[in-house]
This record gives structure tokens, C-alpha cells and sequence, in this order.
């Protein structure tokens, strides 16, 4: 391959066009050796470059552990990011794939990080990765964890939640701006619109929290344990840098409005169909190239954006979506509209603007009660 892509390797070896070995050496190059083509011209040039850079390396070390090759190679160059880079958004990816795959090897690097930086960022990681785990050989993990963040995770008690939500809360809370807790019965939306940045959260009268939002610069981490926070009814997080989601949200049973708008999501995990009481799904301005099968399971959906992203094709099962009254699609890479999309007997608003559509369906006009179409 001429231009190394984690995704289109990892696409070749799942359709079985590439071994697993030829596909680890491949995603082994990018991580080592970047790519290094063209000459750059601009300041703008440049900054695109080195983004692009670090979105393959991420990618690429997140892959590599999904493939699963457990040789001496691997396990050293996991090792070695996880002790010796700074930045955390390889550090995740890295952490995730040397738990995953070296699980008798991986304590003790984990542990050399532990008594070592200086990073609440890092430790709040690796609390994260082994908290939910009973796995013996994490046990003294999880203690030193504590100890180390303790003093956030009892300000948490202190303000009344119990110790599972502390936890999660605070790992949350290493990845944004500090965290303001409002009162169950302060009103949300008056908050929001009376400040340009924030990082809130509230909670109901028995302590438990049902809202996070977050704006400006978002989350760049969500969390596995995300899922504690089981009463959850809203979580936005918008303007951040968040590159993919955990499978762990489809825990939320409750929640009902998921706004992502303007991270840098490439996919959406496929828990995101249990969500049976989700009603607004906000994903715009993010890089998408498709939407999950399981998005047809969402039948309490009212309101669908995903405007702006890299979406080439649509699932059949959006025809599923019987309470869907309002679909934003456009701005994407869309070619064909799937014939499901007749069965939305409730969709009000359908956007399709600035796609690769050629011909209008002609069963579009059999949407009732559509009354606003852009194509």
C-alpha cells in the first residue's frame, strides 16, 4: 500500500484481503514511521498534515489491539507508548490494547505510570480501564488509584452522591473544565444561554445525576464507566475532541438526548441501539462515514441530525424509526436514499441538501405528513 490508512487495512483484513500478520505490520509502520509526503507550503498545510499524522497513529494503536496479535513486537511498542508519550490521546488506545491482549504482562507498566507522572488525566485512564474489572491482579491497581485521587472523588461524596457516581463523575471531570454541580431545581436552560463556556452537571433530589453538558471545549475522553451513571437522562458535549464513543453507553437506559455536535467521532458504536428511551440524537459536524444497523432499535427517536459529516450510504433499518419526526442529513456524501425511508409515517422534516444524490425517489412524495423536504 502506497498510502498506509488504518481503516482501509483494517476494512482489507476484515473482508479478508490482508492476513492478520500482513495487517499488524502494516498498522506497525504507521505508528513507528509516519507518513512523510509532499513538500508543505503553508502554515495551514502544515497543521493539517500533522493532524492527519496523529489521527492514523490513533487510529492504528486502537486497531492493532482490536486485531489481537500478542507477540513480543507488539507488546514492546504498546509498553513503550504508554511509559514514555505524553500525549493522552495515544496513551488511551495503547492502555486499552495492552490490557486487552497482555493481561499477564500488562500491571506492571500500568504500575510504573501509577507512581509516576504527573498526569490526573492518566491515572483517571487507568482507573477507568480496570475500576468495573475483578480481575485479582488489578486490585492493587485500583487501591493506588484511589489514593491518588481521593481528595476529587470525596469532594464528589461530599456534595451528596454515592461512591460509584463519585467515581465516575471524577474521571469525567479529568477530561474537561472543572465540573459545576446546579441544583435539581435550577433550570438548565437558563444556565446555558447565560454563559459562553461551561462544564455543568445536575443532579435530582436523591443525589443521583440526570444531566452533563459541556460546551466549547467539550470532553476529549468519555469514559467506560460513564454507564455508573445509570440514571443519566442528557449528555452533551459539544466542540471537543472526542474520536470515538464507548461501547459502555448503551448502559444508559435512561437517557434521552445524546448531542455530540463538532467532535471528531468517525463512528458510533453499535450499543447505541439500546438506548430505548433515547429521543434526540445530535451528531453533526463530526466525520462519520455511516450510521449503525442497530440505529433501526431507537423507536422513542423523534429528532435525527448528522448533518455535515462523511456519511456515503444510509441502513435500511432508519426505516424502523416510528417516531421519527425530524431527519437532518445534509452535507454528506449520500447517493441513495433506501426505500425504508417510506415507513416514517411520522417524519415531519427531511434534510438531504448537499449530498450525491442525482434523482429524486419518486416515493418521497408518499411521505405523510412530511411537510418540509430539502434535497
Amino acid at each position: 500500500m502506497s498510502d498506509l490508512n488504518p481503516i482501509v487495512i483494517y476494512n482489507n483484513y476484515q473482508n479478508g484481503k490482508i492476513d492478520k500478520t500482513t495487517a499488524s505490520n502494516y498498522l506497525i509502520s504507521i505508528i513507528e514511521h509516519p507518513q512523510k509526503k509532499h513538500r508543505i507550503t503553508t502554515h495551514k498545510a502544515y497543521h493539517a498534515k500533522r493532524s492527519r499524522e496523529a489521527s492514523f497513529r490513533i487510529n492504528a494503536i486502537r486497531i492493532l489491539g482490536e486485531i489481537g496479535i500478542k507477540n513480543k513486537e507488539v507488546f514492546e511498542l504498546l509498553e513503550g507508548i504508554i511509559i514514555s508519550e505524553r500525549s493522552r490521546l495515544t496513551f488511551v488506545p495503547a492502555a486499552k490494547a495492552i490490557i486487552l491482549n497482555f493481561l499477564d504482562k500488562c500491571v506492571e507498566p500500568l504500575r510504573w505510570v501509577i507512581q509516576n507522572t504527573k498526569s490526573t488525566q492518566k491515572l483517571a485512564i487507568i482507573l477507568d480501564l480496570v475500576w468495573g474489572s475483578d480481575i485479582l491482579v488489578f486490585n492493587d491497581l485500583k487501591n493506588e488509584l484511589y489514593e491518588k485521587l481521593g481528595d476529587i472523588i470525596q469532594k464528589h461524596v461530599g456534595e451528596g452522591l454515592i461512591f460509584e457516581e463519585a467515581i465516575a463523575l471524577t474521571l469525567l471531570e479529568q477530561f474537561t473544565h472543572d465540573f459545576e454541580k446546579i441544583n435539581y431545581d435550577q433550570d438548565t436552560e437558563e444556565i446555558l444561554y447565560s454563559r459562553d463556556a461551561y462544564c455543568i452537571y445536575k443532579t435530582n433530589q436523591d443525589g443521583y445525576v440526570i444531566e452533563i453538558h459541556s460546551s466549547q471545549h467539550g470532553f476529549n475522553y468519555v469514559p467506560e464507566s460513564i454507564s455508573k451513571l445509570k440514571y443519566l437522562k442528557v449528555f452533551s458535549s459539544m466542540g471537543g475532541e472526542l474520536s470515538w464513543l464507548p461501547e459502555t453507553i448503551g448502559q444508559l437506559q435512561y437517557l434521552e438526548v445524546l448531542n455530540l455536535l463538532a467532535n471528531s467521532l468517525t463512528k458510533l458504536p453499535e450499543s447505541i441501539g439500546n438506548l430505548k428511551c433515547l429521543k434526540e440524537l445530535m451528531v453533526n459536524g463530526n466525520y462519520l462515514q455511516s450510521l449503525p444497523n442497530s440505529i433501526g432499535n431507537l423507536k422513542n427517536l423523534t429528532k435525527l441530525s448528522a448533518e455535515r459529516n462523511k456519511i456515503t450510504e444510509l441502513p435500511e433499518s432508519i426505516g424502523k424509526l416510528e417516531s421519527l419526526k425530524f431527519l437532518n442529513l445534509g452535507g454528506n456524501k449520500i447517493e441513495y436514499i433506501p426505500h425504508s425511508i417510506i415507513t416514517l409515517k411520522k417524519l415531519e422534516t427531511l434534510i438531504l441538501v448537499e449530498n450525491n444524490i442525482k434523482n429524486k425517489p419518486e416515493f418521497i412524495q408518499d411521505l405523510v405528513p412530511l411537510t418540509k423536504l430539502s434535497l
